[in-house]
């Protein structure tokens, strides 16, 4: 029975917190980091305010929270190349796409940070992009070189695929989704199977 109800209570508690992370991250993108307020995530989310403290100290560690999901998502996104089974323009091309789709759905959020916080990316714990390099190299199976020379060729795609998907995505870089993923194919492609 004391079970039962600690693992409800454990239920409740992550079924909060993430009713909490979705509402910072609708209402950062619609007002912005600056201009949101605790108040405006509490009534997004329908939570109590005691509730939000028992998870966040203030907005910017809901934020935080946020953010780390959003790295955590871009690192199963690098992950994910290892499933195929070979590195063609093809299995690029529907991966880059994938890429394209999950950089549209969590554009606002990223343009809100950089736009109104941007020293937030550059703060020591969202240093990602060596893990992002390692995640996407992985065993080295994938490249076709060695893996200092992946690794380095790894965060170039990585900083150039972001760059393109960020400014695309924002409509900085008027370009239509198709010919920027064949841009991106040619790149990739040529980086990951040159010795």
């Amino acid at each position: 029975m004391a079970i039962e109800k600690r693992q409800s209570t454990d239920t409740r508690r992550a079924r909060s917190r993430q009713m909490i992370l979705a509402a910072t991250s609708r209402v950062l993108s619609e007002r912005g980091l600056n201009l949101m307020t605790v108040e405006d995530i509490l009534q997004e989310a329908g939570v109590a305010r005691a509730t939000f403290y028992s998870h966040f100290t203030d907005k910017n560690d809901a934020t935080r929270a946020v953010v780390d999901e959003m790295f955590k998502r871009a690192s199963q996104l690098y992950q994910s190349i290892h499933t195929l089974k070979e590195i063609t323009p093809e299995t690029l091309r529907a991966w880059l796409s994938e890429a394209y789709e999950q950089w549209k759905a969590y554009q606002a959020e990223v343009s809100s940070l950089v736009r109104d916080f941007a020293g937030f990316f550059r703060s020591p714990q969202f240093t990602q992009l060596e893990e992002f390099a390692r995640v996407l190299v992985g065993d080295g199976s994938q490249f076709a070189c060695s893996e200092e020379t992946a690794l380095l060729r790894a965060r170039l795609l990585i900083v150039q695929l972001e760059r393109a998907m960020m400014d695309t995505v924002n409509g900085n870089w008027p370009v239509a989704k198709s010919q920027l993923i064949d841009e991106l194919v040619v790149l990739w492609h040529s980086a990951m199977t040159r010795p």
